[in-house]
C-alpha cells in the first residue's frame, strides 16, 4: 500500500459522504499531535444520533509511519512503540469523546482501528480480546467490543505495479481488453490461481461488451442491476440519489457488460483513490454468472486501474463464509484487516434498548 489511509479516512470520501447524505448528517474533523481521523454523524434512534470512525485512524508524522512499516526487532523496542501507538490511539479518542459530549444528542461512538496501527503488534497478540484489554487499560472510557458492525472487517489488494499498459491512445475497452490479457500473461498468471485464470478466459471467449462510459444509461443499468442483486441476495443498498452523487464524481468508475443483444448483464461501480482502485457496488445477472461476468468484471478493472497509473486493485469487503469470499481469494493478493468494531458509550439507555430490540428482533426471525 502506498498509503497506510483507507479511503473512508480522506477528505475526497468525506466532501462526497455530506454531499450525499440529507441535513440529519454532520461530519467532523479530529486530529491530535500524531493522528487525525474524519468522524461521520449518523441519525440513531428516539431522536439520538452516533458517531463512526471508519477505519480508523491516520497517522501525521511520516517517522511514525516509517517505524510501523519496518519495526524494530528488538522486543523491548516494539514494546515500546506499541505502547505509544496506544496512548496516541487513546489521546483521539479522548478528544473526540470529549466533542462528542458537548452533544447530548450523540449516543455513542463506532470505530475500527486500522491493521497498519498495529504493525508493531507480534502477530500471536493480534486478537480481538487482547486489543479491547490494551484499550480499556489506557482510559476510562465506557468502551466495549460491538457486535453490530457497519462494514466489512477485511478487504483484499491485488498488485498492479508489474501490470504493463497498452501502447497507444485508449481505444473501446472491448477492442483491447484481449490484448491486454494476452500481454499480460506472466502477470496474471503470478497474480491469479487457475481456477480464476480458467473463468477469464471463458469471460473473453464469451464476446462480452464492455462500455467504461460515464454516462446515464450505464448509471441506470448499474442501478438496476445492483438493486436486483440486492433483492436477490437479501442485503441493504444506498438510495438511488446517494449512488448517483457517487457515480456522478471524477474519481468514480463504471463497467457495465452488455451481452450479444446489448442487454446489461453485470456491473462494477468503484473510485481511485490514493493510486488505488476500490471495488465498491455491483450486480451480476444469472446470464453473467453463467458466462463469467464477474472474471470480466475484475478484468476491466486491472485495465482501468492500469490505465489510471493505480498501484493496487481494492477487490473491496471479504468474510469468510460469504458466497464472494471464495471468488476473490482466487485473486492471490494481501489482506488488509480492521480490528473491532469498538463502541464508547455516552448513554447507556437508547444504547441498551436498541441492541435489545436488536436482539428480539433475531429471535423472532
Amino acid at each position: 500500500m502506498d498509503n497506510q489511509t483507507y479511503f473512508n479516512q480522506t477528505s475526497d470520501w468525506a466532501n462526497f459522504w455530506i454531499q450525499a447524505n440529507s441535513d440529519n448528517h454532520n461530519i467532523h474533523y479530529i486530529e491530535t499531535e500524531y493522528m487525525s481521523c474524519y468522524v461521520f454523524e449518523y441519525p440513531f434512534v428516539m431522536g439520538k444520533k452516533f458517531w463512526y470512525i471508519p477505519r480508523g485512524f491516520s497517522l501525521k508524522k511520516p517517522d511514525v509511519i516509517k517505524l510501523l512499516t519496518n519495526p524494530s526487532k528488538n522486543a523491548s523496542g516494539q514494546n515500546a512503540l506499541t505502547d505509544e501507538i496506544f496512548v496516541n490511539i487513546n489521546l483521539i479518542l479522548e478528544q473526540v469523546t470529549a466533542k462528542a459530549k458537548l452533544n447530548p444528542e450523540i449516543a455513542f461512538i463506532k470505530f475500527e482501528i486500522n491493521e497498519f496501527l498495529l504493525k508493531c503488534i507480534p502477530v500471536d497478540d493480534l486478537n480481538l480480546k487482547s486489543l479491547t484489554k490494551k484499550l480499556k487499560d489506557k482510559t476510562d472510557l465506557n468502551l466495549k467490543l460491538s457486535n453490530k458492525k457497519l462494514q466489512y472487517l477485511s478487504t483484499r489488494l491485488i498488485n498492479l505495479g508489474e501490470v504493463q499498459k497498452l501502447i497507444g491512445e485508449n481505444r473501446v475497452i472491448s477492442d483491447v481488453i484481449e490484448d491486454f490479457w494476452n500481454n499480460n500473461q506472466k502477470w496474471f498468471t503470478a497474480n491469479l490461481d487457475k481456477r480464476t485464470r480458467y473463468g477469464t478466459r471463458k469471460a473473453l471467449e464469451y464476446g462480452w461488451k464492455i462500455s467504461w462510459a460515464k454516462s446515464k444509461e450505464n448509471f441506470e443499468a448499474f442501478y438496476s442491476l445492483h438493486q436486483d442483486t440486492s433483492i436477490r441476495q437479501k442485503f441493504g443498498i444506498h438510495g438511488r440519489e446517494y449512488l448517483n452523487t457517487l457515480f456522478r464524481l471524477p474519481f468514480t468508475k463504471i463497467v457495465i457488460l452488455r451481452d450479444k443483444d446489448e442487454n446489461p448483464q453485470a456491473a462494477w461501480l468503484g473510485i481511485i483513490n490514493q493510486n488505488s482502485i476500490i471495488h465498491l457496488y455491483g450486480g451480476n445477472s444469472q446470464q453473467s454468472r453463467e458466462n463469467y461476468g464477474q472474471y470480466m468484471l475484475n478484468l476491466a478493472a486491472v485495465y482501468i486501474g492500469s490505465e489510471n497509473n493505480c498501484h493496487t486493485l481494492d477487490l473491496g469487503g471479504t468474510e469468510e463464509g460469504k458466497g464472494f469470499d471464495m471468488f476473490k481469494k482466487g485473486y492471490k493478493g494481501q489482506e488488509w484487516n480492521f480490528y473491532g468494531p469498538f463502541d464508547i458509550v455516552l448513554d447507556k439507555w437508547s444504547y441498551n434498548l436498541y441492541h435489545i430490540a436488536r436482539a428480539v428482533k433475531e429471535l423472532t426471525k
